[in-house]
């Protein structure tokens, strides 16, 4: 595999579980636990970081920062992602 399919890959798998998620969030150290074990894909905490900041930067997912401890972000799936994930066909 390509990196730019192992890129796809991690974004796409991401995007689903924040989807399936939805409209709950999930903390980082879910979605990294899912890419890991559920689909099998070996993913850095590095990598991850960079697939969420691009991600929010992009409008697709929103950071939620926690009222109690603003160093933990929940992340959730935005309008903008759930469009993008029907228009690709993934749901």
């Amino acid at each position: 595999m390509t990196e730019a399919q192992q890129r796809t890959q991690i974004r796409n798998a991401l995007l689903l579980d924040l989807e399936a998620a939805s409209p709950a969030s999930l903390p980082k150290s879910t979605t990294g636990s899912n890419l890991r074990s559920v689909h099998a894909i070996p993913v850095s905490d590095k990598q991850l970081d960079q697939h969420l900041d691009l991600f929010v930067g992009e409008g697709v997912v929103e950071a939620i920062p926690q009222r109690f401890s603003p160093g933990d972000v929940r992340y959730k799936l935005s309008s903008a992602g759930r469009l993008y994930l029907e228009e690709s066909g993934q749901i």
